[in-house]
């Protein structure tokens, strides 16, 4: 008996960039995805897989001599990734504004839902001028909606351990947005 060789799995954070349109900051990710053997089997199964797309801009600022940091904006969405065997098609849903979109290769469809284009974080005059400001982004595998027996095996195996860790850039704000 010969065992599979295990691939395995991993969420990497391959850009992170802000820009300013229309007086709105905005967001661009590209994330690389890889779905360890054990996802893609479960996939094939007709299991879906849940991820958490977390977006966070932090405000660093002084007050009496203190360095502090408070969040202006946080969004946190989810998106599901599944697969139906009668038509052979990939799908995602995004969990926050129920759109789907479907792919004929789970390499499409990651590759999808690791992008971010033209996202609107905030209004510039929600922001202060003179500011510095820090942008993070994380991408993870949330294992809380697979069935029960699924879920107790991720508790064990690394094979369902995927997360980006947080990337950040820093954001300074100009004296004023206009």
């Amino acid at each position: 008996m010969t065992e599979q060789p295990s691939t395995k799995g991993m969420i990497h954070i391959d850009q992170l960039s802000d820009y300013h349109e229309n007086q709105q900051l905005k967001v661009d990710a590209q994330v690389n995805i890889v779905l360890s053997q054990r996802m893609q089997d479960a996939l094939q199964h007709e299991i879906p897989l849940t991820f958490e797309t977390e977006l966070q801009l932090n405000e660093r600022f002084n007050f009496l001599g203190l360095n502090l940091t408070r969040d202006r904006v946080h969004i946190l969405y989810k998106t599901k990734l599944y697969y139906f065997t009668y038509n052979g098609l990939y799908f995602i849903t995004n969990l926050r504004n129920g759109q789907t979109q479907s792919f004929e290769s789970l390499k499409e469809a990651l590759n999808t839902l690791g992008t971010i284009d033209n996202f609107m974080l905030t209004d510039l005059a929600e922001l202060h001028p003179n500011t510095r400001y820090t942008l993070k982004l994380r991408l993870k595998f949330d294992p809380w909606n697979l069935p029960s027996p699924l879920l107790i095996e991720t508790l064990i195996s690394q094979d369902w351990h995927l997360s980006s860790g947080w990337h950040d850039v820093t954001i300074q704000s100009p004296s004023s947005w206009y």
